[in-house]
């Protein structure tokens, strides 16, 4: 009986000696200096998009007040043709900054994914120099030691590898 208590207490020490640590991504990506690039290039095309989109805008709302302002000047079949090219136009621009916005979405997805395909393996060698059995998210972690993360140690890694 006491061979099989120590046996019982022998296996739940091995187990608790397990290391476990967790990373925060989202740190990760603003703080590298390649996550921090990805970052700058992603919003410099989101304000030349947006840049682009309030120039459009802009001119269809011109177009608007335009056609408004010579409603009883022109006849009622030239008013309603040059209303349904200015609906086209919206229309056309509704469809083209769908479609800008779906590219910026994709691009900015495949970009954050060849990052972390890039720092992944930079991650594995930690783990393995470091002994570590698991690593998992922050976001799924609800509370755990300062001590255990290893957000900061895996940033000046991939500073150092990734230029």
């Amino acid at each position: 009986l006491i061979i099989l208590i120590l046996i019982i207490f022998s296996n739940a020490n091995v187990a608790a000696q397990e290391k476990i640590k967790y990373i925060n991504l989202d740190l990760i990506v603003k703080n590298t200096n390649a996550g921090k690039l990805i970052l700058a290039n992603l919003e410099n095309k989101k304000n030349e998009n947006i840049k682009n989109f309030k120039e459009q805008e802009d001119k269809i709302i011109e177009d608007e007040q335009d056609l408004a302002a010579k409603k009883n000047i022109l006849s009622e079949e030239e008013f309603n043709s040059k209303l349904a090219e200015l609906k086209k136009k919206l229309k056309k621009y509704k469809s083209e900054k769908q479609k800008k916005i779906n590219e910026f979405e994709n691009n900015k997805k495949k970009l954050i994914n060849n990052f972390f395909k890039q720092i992944n393996p930079l991650i594995e060698d930690y783990v393995k120099i470091n002994s570590i059995d698991i690593v998992i998210s922050k976001n799924n972690v609800f509370i755990a030691s300062k001590k255990l993360d290893i957000t900061n140690d895996i940033i000046e890694i991939i500073d150092e590898k990734i230029k």
